[in-house]
């Protein structure tokens, strides 16, 4: 039986000025999403 790792687990700070993108690249990254239109 072959042995499995567990994943590893990371943390990541996303420091920046308002209004650059910090929530897209997030949004971008884990759900593969990313919404272009301005608020």
């Amino acid at each position: 039986m072959a042995t499995v790792s567990p994943l590893a687990k990371y943390k990541l700070v996303f420091l920046g000025d308002q209004s650059v993108g910090k929530t897209s690249i997030i949004t971008r990254f884990m759900y593969d999403k990313f919404d272009n239109t301005y608020q």
